[in-house]
Formats: C-alpha cells, structure tokens, sequence
C-alpha cells in the first residue's frame, strides 16, 4: 500500500504543478490529499535529489530540489563508516541522508532542540531504518555546556514544516521554551567517535556554535556545512566577520556551493575545509586547486 501511495503522490504532484495555477483550490485539494494519506499510511516516499526519503504524509511536498546543490557536495563529501554531526536537524534530511551515505558502521547525530520538531526526525529517521545507526539528541548547540537557555519556537503544531524559523534568543511575540545546550567541544570530549563531518544551519547562533568548538577546530579539525545568517547576528551582537576570523585563524578553507573560495560572511552555504585536506578535497569534487591568492580570499 505504502509504494502503491507513494506512487500516486509522485504522479498527483506533477499534475497539480503542470494543471493547477497556485491558490486556495489548489490548496484545500492539497490538504484533503495529505488528510487521505494520513489516515492510510505512515510514510510516503518523497523523491530528493536522487534518494527517496520515507517522510511522514505531512511532509510530502518538500520539493524534489531541496538544497539540491548543497546535498549533492555532502553525498560526494560524506565518506563510508564516517561520523557525521547535524547540528540543527530540522525534520532530519540531512540525518537520512548521511546515515544512508555512511552506512550501519558509520554514525550520525542530529541535534535538534525544538520539541515538536525533534519528535518527527527521530521518527524520520526510524522510518528509513536507520536507527540502529543515527540519532537525535534534543538539544541546541552553542558556547556553553550544560546550561539551558531561551529558543524561540514557530512552529507550534507543525504548520510551517519545512522551513520553519526556530532559534535560540528570546522574543517577546513568539512562542519560547528552555531547552538544554552543549557546545561542540563538550560533545567531542564525550563522544567515543569524533566527527569527520559537521553541518551547521541553525538561524544565526552559528557565531555560538563556533565559539564553543575551539578544541574541535585546532585537534579534530571535520569538514564543516554552514549557512550563515547574517540577518540574525546583530541581534546577538556580533556579526559574520567573526566567523571567517575564526576559521582563519584555525586554517580551514572556505567555499561556496559552487567551489569558488568565498569567505563566509554572505547569506549561504558554504563548505569550510581544513587548509591541508583542501588538495584531496578539491580533486573529488572537481574543483580547481587553490593558488596561494585563492587561500587567502577565501579567508
């Protein structure tokens, strides 16, 4: 039944996309559809780029291009048996994603603090079979270990699924909860395998996330996924610069999505290689080497 369903969402999507212009039929047809799936299955196969994730029926409509060029990078990055971090899992794609890529003796750990949120990675992630290999801690990642501090919550029954903003910092028009923080030097001296890989998009507290890794960058040194959020920054009083200072100052190699070294101070992702695995780095991907002028404007 679940492949017979899966099929037809495929083949409802590509219609109502080629046949129905964008509004409330459209939607309300939507809805009723997602209501259908819900009470007949517990997944739904969502074609992402080249995977097809078993998503809960809610989640059905994440876009086959999601991030599409930026997880094709971490298929080509992420190695075999490898560990993976997830700091700011969301729903967990990225979390199934690696745990397909590193296999039942790699490891993966998203770490998602929004309650609702959390909750549906982790069942993300038990609907793909990967359990026995990836998790989910509930908890955000920043400066300090062992606290609890104020995280801003917009999702509260799961209505904006995809792309909700959710952060820590207190706000006093949204919703907020206390949740548990650990820094990524703290995991590292607790984990029993250290990362060789760390995706980090988590609205603005990415200064934080960094601040809180000095051991990580200097001694374990793993290939880093960020998005920076400029926009959020002031907010904390501090703003991107800091975290190209920081990765600077601990060697690594920035890039953008399309291997163009980029210091990583705008609005996007990018990719943050340790300075001596950047040759390997950039011959698996297909990216020219770095010039000496290269390493420095990418700092």
């Amino acid at each position: 039944m679940q492949k017979i369903l899966s099929f037809a969402n495929d083949k409802l999507r590509r219609l109502a996309r080629k046949c129905l212009p964008s509004g409330s039929l459209r939607r309300n047809l939507s809805q009723g559809w997602t209501w259908i799936l819900s009470k007949s299955t517990s997944s739904i196969e969502v074609p992402i780029g080249p995977d097809r994730l078993k998503l809960m029926p809610h989640y059905r409509n994440i876009s086959p291009t999601y991030e599409f060029k930026t997880l094709e990078i971490w298929r080509k990055l992420v190695l075999r048996d490898s560990v993976v971090w997830d700091v700011g899992a969301n729903i967990g794609i990225y979390s199934i994603v690696s745990g397909k890529l590193v296999g039942p003796k790699g490891e993966v750990i998203g770490f998602e603090p929004t309650p609702f949120t959390q909750r549906v990675a982790a069942r993300h992630i038990e609907l793909n079979d990967l359990a026995s290999h990836c998790r989910i801690e509930p908890c955000a990642v920043s400066d300090t270990d062992g606290a609890t501090l104020e995280f801003q919550v917009q999702d509260k029954n799961g209505s904006d699924p995809v792309n909700p903003t959710n952060r820590l910092g207190s706000n006093p028009t949204a919703r907020c909860v206390k949740v548990p923080v650990v820094s990524l030097d703290g995991l590292v001296q607790r984990a029993s395998r250290k990362p060789s890989f760390v995706k980090i998009d988590i609205e603005g507290a990415e200064v934080f996330a960094l601040r809180g890794a000095t051991r990580t960058l200097q001694d374990v040194r793993p290939i880093f996924q960020i998005e920076v959020h400029p926009m959020f920054l002031p907010e904390f009083g501090c703003d991107s610069e800091e975290i190209a200072s920081i990765f600077k100052q601990n060697r690594y190699v920035s890039f953008d999505i399309h291997g163009n070294p980029s210091p990583p101070t705008q609005y996007a992702e990018y990719f943050l290689i340790p300075e001596e695995l950047s040759p390997e780095i950039c011959r698996r991907l297909g990216w020219p080497q770095l010039t000496k002028n290269a390493l420095e404007t990418s700092s």
